[in-house]
């Protein structure tokens, strides 16, 4: 049998072509001018600058001599944010701002918002220490249970710090594990969660770098820190570290904590991570873990621990051979960054949205995996989750950091908010980037191997950050229609109802400018249900009550991290919310459960289901009927019937 021979110019032809329909299949379905302009008029922001007054000097990190070449690449994290009730009025409407361009931590009211006190300053460490720490992010949340909201500060270069408030806006500084000067971990992310079941709140960090107290010394010109072994499997950086809750002093005031050794290997606790995210997958109201890491996959830890006791194991998605590994949750080999939970379809049960490097020259972007239903599955270390990303075309929109799912304009329907963008310059080193993608695995931890990432180098520096609205199954980025494309350096989000008119606000932190709240004005929201979820302090007992607004003072109180409630919408479809200490990258939503209803709630009477665990960590159901609005709900510690 003879051959059929073919001119030599088809095979590149075929590749073009190949090539040139995968690239328009990633591209973003179409949409008209008209489409756009009709779907963005629901939604209008009005955006104000925060942050410190002045010029700043500080563009880039000091670094020590081997990472010199690179500082723009070290410096690309430290911006974070947080949105609580700092002054006890009722409303999350203060803000905790990391600015690396000070390396302060600041605290503030919204703008607008008419505060009698005025913008204060937390030092980030001691003179003696200062050269070598940065301060990278806050949180905040009751940490001692005195009923007054605290901070928690984490760094680059040293263990965290709390700030306890001893008395209205006064806050005193305390360790909470001892500084040796040597466990200098470069923390890139914090959660709070109860993670044993003992309503008190622990602590999970993601780390970056190994424990390398030269990375930020500035004198040090001789020591040599170790880069990721691998561009895609680097097991190398610095370990997951889970801090439990000893005990607390409401007098001192002060909090102690322990640090937990997991026993996981290296390649599940040694990633170099960047995203967090932590709520219950499957209903028994123990927080699972998703650690979004860089250099490697991503990891969803199963939580099995008991109060005093706590223990983790991995879970993987179930793959076959036709799906590719980016497709299929743990088995991922790129750059995680940001992570968090939310209900996209309705169905009752959290999905996962994961910022990646969301760029078109790679083939794996970002995620969002959707349960399959089956949360059982988790307990035999079974990840039932399917990623639709490219489906729902939330792959592709640039170099993504921080993520958060809420719905703005309250049709029922969650947007999708990334900040994006590397480090910015005037060269253009995208290229030597994507170089280093074809360095060796035995090369990639030498610094020498590295192209220069420096101070003017610029790897997708000009990227704004995306506002993806839902429409027929399908997300698109509105942010140019809405006058929020300015490009920045976008990091962490923080969502809040800040004015208590029952639409979202948010802040995004940005790296090296100023950091923007974005004031929602929605033209024509629908109606929503807000629920402020709080726990009895110490000695305090009482049944489940509800009262309408958020009022303050009435019970002794405190957040109800971990809670959930899952609204029945009455079309056959459920929404599920927790109670969040911080998921995402960098920054930190309001800890009020928010849904957006629709138009066509008429005020009636909405079935919630809430859980929870009591001060004692013994789990409680209660079915509950709330009008459409904003409710305060004193989750109970007595027997009760729903």
């Amino acid at each position: 049998m003879s051959s059929v021979k073919f001119p030599s110019w088809c095979t590149p032809a075929f590749a073009l072509l190949v090539t040139a329909g995968l690239y328009f299949l990633a591209k973003d379905s179409p949409l008209s001018a008209q489409m756009r302009s009709e779907l963005a008029s629901g939604f209008q922001f009005k955006q104000f600058p925060v942050g410190p007054p002045g010029d700043f000097s500080q563009k880039v990190r000091a670094v020590n001599g081997s990472l010199e070449t690179v500082n723009a690449w070290v410096s690309s994290i430290g911006s974070s944010v947080a949105v609580g009730d700092l002054d006890g009025d009722g409303l999350s409407n203060d803000v905790c701002l990391v600015d690396p361009r000070t390396d302060l931590v600041h605290l503030f009211p919204v703008p607008g918002h008419p505060s009698p006190w005025q913008s204060l300053n937390i030092g980030s460490v001691s003179e003696q220490t200062r050269a070598i720490v940065a301060t990278f992010g806050c949180r905040m949340a009751d940490l001692n249970e005195d009923g007054r909201t605290d901070l928690l500060i984490y760094f680059g270069g040293r263990p965290p710090v709390v700030y306890l408030q001893h008395s209205p806006l006064e806050f005193v500084r305390r360790e909470i594990l001892q500084y040796d000067g040597w466990n200098s971990w470069v923390t890139t992310n914090a959660v709070l969660a109860d993670l044993d079941g003992d309503s008190h709140l622990d602590i999970v960090l993601g780390c970056y770098f190994q424990d390398d107290p030269s990375i930020l010394d500035r004198e040090d010109q001789q020591s040599i820190t170790a880069m990721p072994e691998s561009m895609s499997r680097a097991f190398n950086g610095g370990k997951t570290r889970i801090l439990r809750w000893i005990e607390a002093d409401k007098d001192s005031p002060s909090v102690r904590y322990e640090e937990v050794d997991l026993k996981l290997s290296d390649e599940v606790s040694q990633g170099w991570t960047l995203g967090l995210a932590a709520a219950d997958l499957n209903g028994d109201l123990l927080p699972e873990i998703y650690l979004a890491n860089d250099f490697g996959p991503d990891r969803l830890l199963v939580n099995e621990s008991s109060p005093g006791s706590i223990k983790f194991r991995l879970a993987k998605a179930h793959r076959s051979p036709a799906t590719p590994p980016s497709y299929s949750l743990g088995w991922d080999s790129f750059k995680g960054m940001g992570a968090e939970f939310g209900d996209v379809n309705q169905d009752g049960m959290l999905d996962i949205y994961v910022s990646n490097v969301g760029e078109y020259e790679f083939m794996e972007g970002h995620f969002l995996y959707l349960s399959n239903g089956d949360s059982s599955l988790l307990n035999k270390g079974i990840a039932p989750y399917d990623n639709v990303g490219m489906k729902v075309n939330l792959h592709k929109s640039g170099w993504g950091w921080g993520v958060r799912l809420a719905d703005f304009n309250n049709d029922g329907e969650l947007e999708a908010l990334q900040g994006t963008g590397f480090f910015q310059g005037e060269i253009d080193q995208w290229p030597e980037f994507q170089e280093l993608a074809f360095c060796s695995d035995s090369l990639m931890h030498m610094v020498s191997m590295w192209p220069r990432f420096g101070l003017g180098d610029d790897v997708a520096g000009r990227q704004s950050n995306p506002f993806h609205v839902l429409y027929q199954g399908v997300y698109y980025d509105l942010s140019k229609e809405l006058n929020m494309d300015s490009p920045t350096l976008g990091r962490g989000i923080a969502t809040s109802d800040v004015d208590g008119d029952g639409d979202l606000d948010y802040v995004l932190s940005n790296q090296w400018s100023s950091s923007m709240f974005y004031r929602n004005d929605c033209p024509d929201c629908g109606d929503f249900l807000s629920l402020n979820l709080r726990l009895p302090l110490e000695g305090v007992g009482f049944e489940t009550r509800k009262l309408e607004g958020f009022p303050t003072g009435l019970i002794p109180s405190r957040t109800a991290f971990g809670a959930v409630a899952i609204l029945d919408r009455g079309n056959g479809n459920k929404s599920i919310a927790y109670v969040d200490g911080g998921s995402g990258h960098s920054g930190q939503k309001s800890p009020q459960v928010h849904f957006g209803l629709g138009k066509s709630s008429h005020g009636k009477d909405l079935k919630v289901q809430l859980n929870w665990r009591d001060t004692k960590g013994k789990v409680h159901q209660k079915d509950m009927l709330f009008r459409p609005g904003a409710h305060t709900v004193y989750l109970g510690d007595l027997k009760e019937s729903s």
